[in-house]
């Protein structure tokens, strides 16, 4: 089996009546349209390819050659469409996929000649290793002067820096914050509105030290409002909330009743 492999072409070639030689010349014609693709007998194509797979283990040809072979399939049934004197749309729209298998058939050919060429290219620079040498003294008297726009006290707070860096910090802030309860918020509320008879919302939203009070005080202001235990007036359009406190309601209320 060895020996058989030895002499095998390196490229699948096909044998037609019409056709001797390379597959990659038989696609090449075929885009240049200088081969008839009506003309072509894909079965027989196909017969030869089996048959060079059978002794050939290079599983990715096969994929390439299914991948061509159904384009030129696809691109051959179009071609062969019976024309009639009055085309109606779908001999059209076979016609236009017609012209995009051959575009993909193209990019196949593109692909394919990247991929060998830089196969080459890495075949022949891998067996190279570059030479490590220094710089000639000749070259070496041309080179200008390396000049440093620095004093010594500049660069001495340089070196200080480089060696003397701070502490690592942990960060905090990704930690999450303990949960707010809407009943404190409640209680707060009253307690600032039992000392003054009314107060803004940006006034409450002032002792709200994080985002969590700040939720937790916006829900405990709807739960009072629920409740009617305070009235809540905007005199002008995207203007401040005023916080009334309603004195039938406020005298015995605490935050517990509000979230039962």
């Amino acid at each position: 089996m060895d020996g058989e492999k030895s002499h095998l072409p390196q490229t699948f070639e096909v044998h037609l009546d019409n056709f001797s030689g390379p597959f990659d010349l038989l696609l090449s014609l075929i885009a240049k349209r200088k081969l008839d693709l009506t003309e072509l007998a894909l079965s027989a194509v196909t017969e030869e390819f089996i048959a060079y797979m059978d002794k050939v283990t290079d599983f990715s040809q096969t994929s390439e050659f299914l991948v061509v072979a159904a384009t030129l399939l696809d691109a051959k049934a179009a071609r062969l469409l019976p024309v009639d004197e009055q085309t109606d749309d779908d001999t059209l729209a076979a016609l236009e996929a017609a012209d995009v298998l051959f575009s993909h058939l193209l990019q196949y050919r593109a692909f394919k000649q990247a991929t060998e060429f830089l196969a080459q290219r890495f075949a022949t620079w891998s067996q190279s290793t570059p030479r490590a040498v220094p710089l000639e003294e000749r070259y070496e008297r041309i080179l200008p002067p390396i000049k440093i726009n620095i004093d010594v006290r500049r660069l001495a707070n340089y070196a200080w820096d480089a060696f003397h860096q701070p502490e690592p910090q942990v960060e905090t802030r990704h930690v999450h914050s303990a949960t707010v309860s809407v009943s404190s918020q409640v209680d707060t509320i009253l307690a600032k509105l039992r000392r003054s008879r009314s107060c803004t919302f940006t006034q409450l939203q002032e002792e709200a030290p994080t985002l969590g009070h700040a939720v937790a005080l916006f829900l405990a202001v709807l739960l009072l409002y629920r409740d009617r235990v305070i009235e809540v007036k905007q005199p002008e359009v995207l203007g401040e909330l005023l916080i009334t406190r309603n004195d039938d309601r406020i005298k015995n209320y605490s935050g517990s009743e509000a979230v039962a």
